[in-house]
């Protein structure tokens, strides 16, 4: 059931390249980039085939990958799952020294979402089927458009 394999990851890449375009055409592409960088950067990491990925040496990795806290980097490696016939190839995908250091700090693992702008879901009169494709796509130019307002606010 892993989070962290290819055919997942390039499952979720599709998705986010999707809502990526979606919100370069509406005009809220910067918003987008600036508060779903790591997440981005993480699905890309994941997306990328088991068979390349093994060849990426730690440092290769945090190069491709800046945004990417070490912590947040080894953790995806540690639980990324390699096909059978793979397993035991991970051996470049060691931490420096340095980084190994900073990967003890496990409050880098997840991202904050403090400075986030605010999240508001309807009260009444709305029904999500997270199993189905979104058809309306004036349901995220609202919902895009509230993330633009309350941006604004705090500034």
């Amino acid at each position: 059931m892993g989070l962290f394999k290819y055919s997942r990851g390039t499952k979720l890449r599709m998705s986010l390249d999707r809502f990526e375009g979606w919100a370069g055409i509406v005009g809220f592409r910067d918003i987008v980039f600036q508060f779903l960088g790591t997440f981005s950067s993480a699905i890309d990491l994941i997306a990328i085939s088991p068979h390349e990925l093994i060849k990426f040496s730690w440092d290769t990795l945090r190069q491709e990958f800046p945004c990417l806290h070490p912590v947040q980097l080894n953790h995806i490696l540690t639980h990324y799952i390699l096909p059978k016939g793979l397993e035991g190839n991970n051996i470049l995908w060691a931490p420096s020294e340095e980084d190994s250091r900073q990967i003890e700090n496990k409050e880098m693992l997840h991202e904050s979402f403090e400075s986030h702008p605010d999240f508001y879901l309807p009260i009444t009169g709305y029904s999500l089927d997270l199993n189905c494709q979104l058809q309306e796509d004036h349901l995220l130019q609202d919902f895009a458009m509230s993330l633009q307002e309350k941006l604004i606010k705090r500034k």
